[in-house]
């Protein structure tokens, strides 16, 4: 078997000192944050430790004692950007224009170089800035194997020029993109409409007429959240282009967070679709857990080994595996991203 990656983890940092990673205050109050802490290990604070130093120390153990999976990519998160291409700092009230959760590309490639046989370096670079494609050179000679976006958040057009020209360097530098599209109501959205990828798929055919079209990673399939409460209509628009128009394109989608609550009936759906399998790439979207009681019929007698998987990055790869998906998808990102090749996986 072929190396395992997971190519969408996060590190969430509150509180730091330095500028280089911080939470706003109003994504503290939200729903989503507030279900992230009632899924936390309860017992493991030290006495005394507060909150946001125990969580960080969490996280970070959690991203460095995976034993089943062989390498973690773990995502920095540029801020927000107007039209213009000014960033927005920290969004205080519910309807800021603003930033709800910033990890800088220098945090990310030094917590990568302390732990080198771990993490591998997924940064971030909004194309608006006057400097992103000399940024994007940058990343790529420190050993980024991805670029991240979150358009729907960070007020990303698909057909702006700027993106163009962005996704024509990432062609040239063979950095592939791991791209947000569908609802997203983890973080605050500033440009709703940038939820359907439609005007994405639009400018990657250009490209690809072009014959510069870079290799794109759908995150989470294009899902949406509380099936069938909310429309599935970006998750079909893209599951036609993967499997018909650029079935034979570098577009690829991660199935990162699938096996959380809000988006398992997308887990369970996939399984029964083996025609998209040679287009999905293992993520699990760290510190998203994975909840293995939405599976526990399907997964049988397979249940009780998931469960004691006491590592959150290696619990999400045991029950993806145990549910049925081909190897394909766990070692797919090995031939995607610019990445050494360690051993395999313990069995």
């Amino acid at each position: 078997m072929g190396l395992v990656i997971d190519i969408h983890c996060h590190l969430v940092v509150r509180d730091r000192k330095s500028p280089d990673a911080y939470v706003s205050p109003r994504q503290m109050n939200r729903l989503g944050t507030r279900l992230l802490r009632w899924c936390l290990p309860r017992g493991q604070r030290a006495p005394g430790e507060d909150f946001d130093t125990w969580f960080e120390r969490f996280q970070v153990e959690q991203l460095t004692t995976f034993r089943r999976v062989n390498r973690v990519v773990l995502l920095a998160m540029d801020a927000v950007h107007d039209d213009t291409g000014r960033p927005r700092g920290p969004a205080r009230r519910r309807r800021d224009f603003g930033t709800d959760l910033y990890v800088s590309n220098e945090f990310v490639r030094d917590m990568c170089r302390r732990h080198p046989d771990r993490l591998l370096f997924g940064a971030s670079i909004h194309p608006y800035r006057g400097n992103a494609l000399a940024l994007l050179d940058d990343v790529a000679a420190a050993g980024a194997v991805l670029v991240k976006w979150l358009p729907v958040v960070q007020n990303i057009d698909a057909r702006d020029p700027r993106t163009v020209a962005y996704l024509r360097r990432c062609a040239e530098l063979c950095m592939p993109l791991l791209v947000h599209y569908g609802p997203e109501f983890t973080l605050g959205t500033s440009r709703p409409d940038a939820a359907d990828p439609a005007p994405m798929l639009e400018t990657l055919r250009s490209l690809r007429r072009q014959l510069v079209m870079p290799t794109v990673i759908v995150a989470h399939l294009a899902t949406p959240l509380l099936w069938p409460f909310t429309p599935a209509v970006h998750f079909h628009t893209l599951v036609e282009a993967l499997t018909g128009e650029f079935a034979d394109a570098p577009l690829y989608a991660d199935i990162a967070a699938l096996a959380s609550p809000s988006k398992a009936h997308w887990l369970a759906k996939i399984l029964d679709m083996p025609a998209l399998w040679p287009k999905l790439v293992h993520g699990s979207d760290f510190p998203i857990p994975a909840v293995p009681r939405m599976f526990r019929r399907r997964l049988g007698t397979s249940y009780a080994a998931v469960i004691t998987e006491e590592n959150w990055i290696d619990r999400d790869y045991v029950l993806k595996r145990s549910l049925g998906l081909p190897d394909q998808v766990f070692t797919r990102a090995g031939d995607l991203l610019r990445v050494p090749r360690p051993g395999t996986p313990e069995k």
